[in-house]
């Protein structure tokens, strides 16, 4: 399986293994949930970032599917 690295809108570059936050808009929860890249993966000439958040949210979940990179940060 080939290691996908995409660039962000930030011109930021995210793979697997990077550390990031997402936007309060993508978890529903009006927090920014830190977590680390779990994969990315391309259909249809689009790119879908899932990422593990470090812990669970509200609902229980532990992660997300994000398509829109602009709703994920990099942590510095």
């Amino acid at each position: 399986m080939a290691v996908l690295k995409i660039k962000d809108m930030t011109k930021e570059e995210l793979f697997a293994g990077k550390r990031v936050k997402v936007s309060p808009e993508a978890t529903g929860w009006g927090e920014w949930k830190n977590g680390t890249i779990d994969k990315i993966e391309e259909f249809m000439r689009r790119q879908f970032v899932s990422v593990n958040y470090d812990s669970p949210a509200p609902n229980g979940r532990t992660g997300i599917t994000i398509t829109n990179l602009g709703l994920i940060e990099p942590l510095d």
